[in-house]
């Protein structure tokens, strides 16, 4: 009697055992399922990441090419002139006036406006002319000194900002190794001297680099996009969300 006791509690044990074999294997199953679902989410959002990284990397390196080149044709201005004060009525240079500093510059750029430089519905109003058939720069072969004032601003707005090798115009204008062709290109690229209260306001707009990944938001005027505030030079302004923009003062 003992040893059929003892049969039936081995084989249940057997039983329960094997049956427990089969539970555990079910749950170690699912547990890999769910560590999977985990991981692709996981590895779907560091992919996210990283091309959010990537894009704001590149917007960040558009507005330093923006702020280069702006500083760099302020400082031409300034070079191209004695005194200091550009658009001061006060400038210790009392034979020149404030119109007179700025003349031939003005007259490289269009008629734009503030609503059409925030607005990128509205094409670009700044055209490279071409080459200057003057070299105005000791770097290029001529001396500065044998160009007039017109002259010189006419060179330094195509030198800085539509030359094929630095320029940051349309990419039809640059060499394979230019600013114009490689990752830090401005497209959409466009640029206004306008009139402050004090001075003048040098304004730069490009498209930013998400908007030109975005083929439904590439095209000006393929959808009305929402605007963002913006304060350029103390200034506040409504600007495309599809756009980037710097400014600096110019007195």
């Amino acid at each position: 009697m003992n040893r059929i006791v003892l049969l039936i509690t081995i084989t249940k044990s057997q039983h329960n055992f094997r049956r427990g074999r089969r539970k555990q294997a079910g749950s170690s199953l699912l547990e890999a399922l769910v560590s999977l679902l985990v991981f692709s989410v996981g590895a779907l959002g560091i992919a996210a990441l990283q091309v959010t990284t990537v894009l704001r990397v590149d917007d960040s390196r558009q507005r330093s090419v923006a702020v280069w080149k702006a500083q760099e044709f302020v400082e031409r201005i300034r070079a191209s002139h004695s005194s200091k004060h550009l658009v001061d009525s006060d400038a210790p240079n009392q034979n020149e006036t404030a119109q007179d500093k700025l003349t031939h510059y003005l007259g490289s750029f269009s008629g734009s406006s503030l609503s059409q430089m925030s607005n990128y519905s509205s094409q670009p109003n700044f055209i490279c002319a071409p080459q200057p058939a003057k070299q105005c720069s000791v770097t290029a072969g001529a001396s500065a000194s044998y160009c007039s004032a017109q002259e010189i601003a006419g060179f330094d707005v195509w030198s800085t900002f539509c030359d094929p090798l630095l320029g940051v115009g349309s990419s039809a204008l640059g060499a394979p190794e230019s600013l114009s062709d490689g990752a830090v290109s401005l497209k959409g690229f466009d640029v206004a001297l306008l009139k402050a209260e004090q001075g003048y306001n040098l304004y730069i707009r490009w498209i930013a680099r998400d908007a030109e990944q975005n083929q439904s938001f590439s095209s000006a005027g393929s959808m009305n996009a929402p605007t963002r505030p913006s304060s350029q030079c103390a200034e506040d302004i409504e600007l495309d969300v599809r756009l980037g923009m710097y400014c600096t003062k110019i007195h």
